[in-house]
């Protein structure tokens, strides 16, 4: 490990997988306190104190603002941990030691997020204070504390099944850490300013508290691809490099170029050229290489970083949530800033004009029905974009494919590829009703039928007449039942689209032919076609008993029954009489 270390040192023209600045600010909520990205960089998670414990970007819409699942009160930590069951996987530290997961459906634009747990780490008294996962774990690492104690657990990714190692409780509290990759060690700032030095081998932890002491551990971070573990010490404003070995060694200072006091520290870049985050207090973001030599820097102006996630790829992205409760994105990806509508709904036949504006000049390509993939859907338009300078693409309700909700995808490239989204919603009136039927019954008639294929259904509009009609000549028309009138055309509440439907249209009058239609009105106000007309005429129904001649019996029958006549009463008696005698 030692020989890797200086041969990455001597190395000469690495190129450095750093971003050349600031690219754009996401909007989440206040108080963050751990930020995690997805493997693919789809998803961005943000912990914090409030509202719900998370939040979630989706790349695919940014200016849509984070999706929310309500995880828990206050978080602590968030760190994301893909499995064989799930490639979108976050796990989130709660207080009384509850962790949950998030699992995210990338199908959906924007992903549907879905909560379990929680799972306890301690006892419901505890707090978890870190979470840590490194590429070949099945587990998720969990530090728990209470009482002055912390206990290291973990998570198995299988089942969510907790293994608490009660055999290594600490007597000391946890500040967080850091993880490398699978085998390597886990390593936790203590409230002592010293570390715990976790070496794990299979299912078992051992701790050892180097003697080695700082002024103030404000956080860690481990690489691999390094080998170094570098703690940033806040009080003394410097940072400190040890070896990513199984035992503690010595640790010597590190870095050049910091402005102020370091908080955050995360590795990147890439396997052959190491790069390593630093924020500082005061809003500064330096990036130092291997060596610890100052390669670039950013300037949050003023705003304190809470936490760093990098992408895994070699583009070197990074997400810093920021005190401001802003999640900055350095990228050399161009940022959409603006996409707006004009119309919150298109009709059909109307047109439109999308407004859209990125931080880069580049080749602009509006896509529907499609997905990150830039050559995915259907071109709407494209173009040349400059920076800063709004464009506006005039479209018609014909360029949306779908009634209902359209996702547009716009794509910026200016040598790397930036994108977000927007929802066009074409509303078209309903179709029409079908299936349309009137079954005749005493003094009303039971009028059935199927919906439309429609998103946006509100509501029926029934038509009744004792004239056939037009869509040209409608009807109003009054029956009185229970002594109130009640009047026609009638509105009825709508259902989910291809829904069956009945209405009892009660109060009318046996004999007399009715004519009834039915259409549909959504929720926009527009009005379906005016479905087939049918007809039926109530009458008085019984059964054959009453019809026989019984006291509680009727006097006349429906069509659909055949009248029994008083002859035929006395046969049956007669019939009956002789199978008595019989017996």
């Amino acid at each position: 490990m030692i020989a890797r270390l200086l041969l990455l040192l001597v190395l000469p023209g690495l190129a450095q997988a750093a971003p050349a600045g600031l690219s754009g600010e996401l909007i989440g909520s206040a108080s963050p306190t751990g930020i995690a990205v997805s493997d693919d960089e789809r998803l961005i998670a943000v912990s914090h104190r409030s509202d719900g414990g998370l939040s979630v970007f989706d790349r695919t819409s940014f200016l849509d603002g984070p999706l929310s699942p309500e995880v828990c009160d206050s978080a602590r930590d968030v760190v994301f941990a893909s499995s064989a069951a799930s490639s979108h996987r976050f796990y989130v530290a709660c207080d009384a030691g509850e962790v949950y997961r998030v699992d995210a459906d990338t199908s959906t634009l924007p992903a549907t997020l879905t909560v379990r747990g929680p799972f306890l780490v301690g006892t419901d008294e505890s707090e978890v204070v870190d979470l840590s996962h490194a590429a070949g774990d099945t587990v998720v690492h969990a530090i728990a504390q209470e009482d002055g104690f912390f206990t290291p657990s973990r998570i198995a990714l299988s089942d969510d099944s907790v293994l608490m190692n009660l055999t290594t409780v600490v007597s000391l509290t946890a500040t967080g850490g850091d993880i490398g990759e699978a085998g390597s060690p886990w390593i936790v700032g203590l409230s002592s300013n010293q570390l715990g030095w976790i070496s794990r081998q299979g299912e078992a932890y051992a701790v050892t508290v180097p003697s080695l002491l700082f002024d103030k551990v404000s956080d860690i971070a481990v690489s691999n691809a390094a080998a170094q573990v570098i703690v940033a010490d806040e009080t003394a404003g410097a940072l400190f490099s040890m070896l990513a070995s199984d035992t503690p060694t010595p640790a010597i200072e590190f870095g050049a170029g910091l402005v102020d006091e370091p908080t955050v520290v995360r590795w990147g870049g890439t396997l052959a050229a190491p790069l390593l985050w630093v924020g500082e207090t005061g809003g500064r973001i330096s990036v130092l290489d291997l060596g610890g030599s100052f390669v670039t820097g950013f300037d949050l102006d003023g705003v304190n970083p809470a936490g760093i996630a990098l992408a895994p790829e070699v583009d070197g992205d990074a997400y810093i949530a920021g005190a401001d409760s802003h999640v900055h994105l350095a990228t050399d990806r161009p940022f959409v800033s603006e996409l707006d509508v004009d119309e919150d709904a298109i009709a059909p036949g109307e047109e439109f004009t999308l407004t859209f504006t990125a931080n880069m000049d580049g080749d602009w390509d509006l896509r529907a029905g499609g997905d990150l993939e830039v050559d995915s859907g259907r071109s709407l338009g494209s173009g040349t974009l400059v920076a800063d300078e709004a464009q506006a693409l005039t479209l018609s309700a014909d360029d949306l494919p779908d009634e209902g909700d359209n996702r547009l995808m716009l794509f910026v490239d200016a040598g790397e590829v930036g994108n977000d989204s927007i929802v066009v919603n074409l509303d078209g009136p309903p179709g029409d009703v079908t299936g349309i039927g009137a079954e005749a019954a005493d003094e009303r008639l039971d009028l059935s039928w199927t919906a439309p294929d429609a998103p946006d259904l509100a509501t029926y509009r029934v038509y009744l007449s004792e004239a056939a009609f037009t869509s040209d000549d409608l009807p109003s028309y009054s029956v009185t039942v229970d002594d109130v009138a009640v009047g026609y055309p009638r509105e009825v509440s709508a259902g989910a689209a291809l829904e069956q439907h009945s209405l009892s249209v009660d109060g009318l009058t046996n004999g007399t032919t009715y004519f009834l239609a039915i259409r549909a009105i959504d929720e926009g106000g527009q009005l379906g076609p005016l479905s087939d007309l049918v007809s039926g005429t109530p009458a008085q129904t019984c059964g054959a008993a009453e019809c026989a001649g019984e006291p509680t019996g009727c006097n006349s029958c429906g069509a659909s029954v055949a009248a029994a006549t008083p002859g035929a009463a006395l046969l049956l008696i007669g019939l009956l009489g002789f199978l008595i005698k019989r017996r």
